[in-house]
């Protein structure tokens, strides 16, 4: 069962990439949903159950189009590979990562286990 969550925090790619900046990464007791940034609402774009990669999320009418964004990678952390319907711009792909981790959900202060948000700073 994944855990966790994490927060796109690098995104490559011509004019559409900001549009997947902040956007998070939430494991499920069934497997992963992706989510618009929480400043928009936090919404469920999509969602897998499957727990290895290559995870493809589809979702319409976000920001306008119609994406596909791809985890390519689980470990050491979520990375991958979008794409959308953007026509009147050439080549709307490109790729994410979601950052440095916060030591994988350990609480440095005071050494306990916490869940929550593994993005970068």
């Amino acid at each position: 069962m994944p855990n966790g969550t994490w927060t796109i925090m690098s995104v490559q790619g011509r004019y559409d990439r900001d549009y997947l900046l902040s956007c998070r990464i939430v494991g499920t007791s069934t497997g992963y949903d992706f989510r618009s940034p929480q400043l928009s609402g936090g919404q469920v774009l999509a969602s897998s159950t499957s727990l290895s990669a290559p995870i493809t999320f589809r979702f319409n009418n976000y920001q306008g189009w119609n994406w596909t964004v791809t985890i390519n990678n689980l470990t050491p952390r979520p990375s991958g590979s979008w794409s959308n319907n953007d026509v009147n711009l050439e080549g709307e792909i490109g790729t994410w990562d979601t950052g440095v981790g916060e030591d994988e959900g350990e609480n440095e202060e005071d050494g306990e286990d916490v869940e929550g948000d593994h993005s970068a700073t």
